[in-house]
Formats: structure tokens, sequence, C-alpha cells
């Protein structure tokens, strides 16, 4: 090799290693940026049109509070991994889980469908499609305390830092570092415990499910891991800080529940008290779920129709 091309070479190699640091962390998504992961895919918006969107998921060191815009898109089927690897980076940091309000929190991308798919099935049932990506991410998330939710998201809400879907019909997620070691479900959330809601809890000893969710209103499901104390990459059974839980209704109808869902292990160690209320409570709280929620999931319906 001559003079010339090792000199060449030389200031190759030097050049290189200078723009090292600004070449592209695949491993985070887009960005460079290890604090910040982008998902770049499509969307069909109201009007019918395939349109760029980029999600974004940020996470603030300083604070402690992990920003989620995923503005409809989500999280590639194919990409999940990849996005639970760069959780767990971040994971022992987040303290806050901030959603705004063009998030849906939706796990797969709307890319991945054609524009018949879009026609055959419809777009709103489409919309409602989704996985347990962001369920399981948030089980990841240790030392979290709280979600926050912007005013305005049309899917979701946060009540007392405890994740639901709008209007509370389902509960998503309990933070599992949340400092009490009581709760009760909200009396309005009747119809779903997502995968993972009350997963590797560090202070929570009992739960209280409310009378809204007995026999008498059949709409609960309660989804496999929703109450469960394991390693998420391995599956190995984890110490459960559930001792007890509280179910307003008899102890029969709780098990007939359980026994539908697999892998809560944390629900079969804890101890299951039955809850006794007085008829007048029956009464009102029976006749608030039976009446009020069924009128407002009717009303909430009627819009797919129009």
């Amino acid at each position: 090799m001559n003079r010339k091309m090792k000199k060449f070479l030389s200031v190759l190699l030097s050049v290189s290693l200078l723009f090292a640091p600004a070449l592209p962390a695949l491993a985070a998504g887009e960005s460079s940026d290890p604090n910040v992961y982008i998902n770049k895919g499509v969307y069909v918006a109201d009007s019918g049109e395939w349109t760029d969107t980029d999600s974004v998921y940020t996470f603030d060191p300083a604070s402690g509070k992990l920003t989620i815009d995923d503005r409809g898109n989500g999280v590639p089927v194919n990409d999940e991994y990849a996005f639970y690897d760069w959780i767990k980076s971040i994971a022992d940091g987040v303290r806050t889980v901030y959603i705004t309000k063009s998030s849906e929190l939706r796990s797969f991308s709307i890319g991945e469908l054609t524009e018949d798919d879009i026609e055959f099935w419809g777009e709103d049932y489409i919309k409602v499609y989704s996985n347990d990506v962001f369920p399981k991410a948030f089980s990841y998330l240790t030392n979290l305390e709280r979600f926050e939710v912007e005013s305005g998201n049309a899917e979701f809400e946060a009540k007392d830092g405890v994740l639901y879907t709008r209007h509370c019909y389902d509960l998503v997620h309990y933070p599992a570092a949340k400092p009490d070691k009581t709760y009760k479900i909200d009396d309005w959330c009747m119809l779903r415990i997502y995968p993972y809601a009350f997963c590797n809890t560090r202070y929570l000893e009992r739960v209280e499910i409310p009378y809204s969710r007995s026999g008498n209103f059949n709409y609960l499901v309660i989804e496999d891991y929703a109450f469960s104390a394991l390693d998420l990459d391995s599956g190995e059974e984890r110490e459960s800080s559930i001792k007890q839980i509280a179910f307003y209704g008899t102890k029969e109808e709780f098990n007939a529940i359980l026994s539908y869902a697999e892998g809560n292990n944390a629900a079969e160690k804890a101890e299951i008290v039955s809850k006794n209320t007085d008829l007048f409570h029956d009464i009102i709280t029976y006749f608030k779920v039976n009446v009020f929620i069924s009128l407002r999931m009717q009303l909430e319906w009627l819009k797919y129709l129009f």
C-alpha cells in the first residue's frame, strides 16, 4: 500500500470517528437521542386520506416524566420488542407518565393495512383494535407513581393517578410505585381490567372491586395477568404486594370470574374477601350502574351510527 493511500485511509478514519456520535441510534426508534423514541408511520384521518404521522415518546430524566404522543399511530407489531427495550432502558427513572390529548395508545401501525382493509372493516372498527404492547410496557416502569392525561383526550383519563379509559369504562394500569396501601376501583369502572393492570406493585396490599362489578351486572372481564407479580421477560413468578382482594359481591362470583382468566397469580395467592353492603347501598348502586352507565354507553355507540 503506497503512502498516499495510507494517508487517505487515515484521514477517512479520523473523519468517521469525528462524526460517529451523530449517527442515528436505531435502538431508540428513529431518534439519535436515547431519551426519545420515534415511530414513523401513517394514519387514516377522518377525511379518509392517508397522512404521515410520527409517534413520539420523550423521557425527561430531570423530572422523571415520560411523555407519550402517539398521535393515533402507536407501535408497529413488528417493532414492539425494540420498544420494550427502550422502555426498559429508561424504566428506573420514570415517575410520571403524561399522555397527550392526541394519544390513543394504539399498539399497531395502521400502515400495515391496505385501503381495501379500511373500507371493508371500517375505520372506527380498526381504531378500537389494539393488543397488549402498551399495558405490558407500563409494567416495566417499577418506579412509576402516577399517570396524567392531557385535557381533551378522547380515549383516556387519569383518576387519582390511575389510568382508565374514557368515562372509566376500563382500568388500564395502576402505577406500580403508587404509595397507597389500599385502592378501590372506581365505581363507574365496570367493563374490563386490562392485562398487567396490577402488575409488580410495590406498596399496594388491598384492592377493592366495587359492587358494580358483581354478578348483577355481567360486564366484567379480567384479562390475563391483570393481577400479577412476575418477571416480564422470563415469566418467573415473584412475591406479590397484594395480600387481599375485597369484592363487593359473593366469593363464588369472584372465583367464577377469575376462572376465565389465566396468569393472575397475584390474585390466586391473595385472600379474597366478600364485602357485604347494606340493601340501600345495593339498590342505589345497581340503579346507577344499570341505568346511568347503560344509557351513557348507548349514547356513546350512537355516534358510530351517524
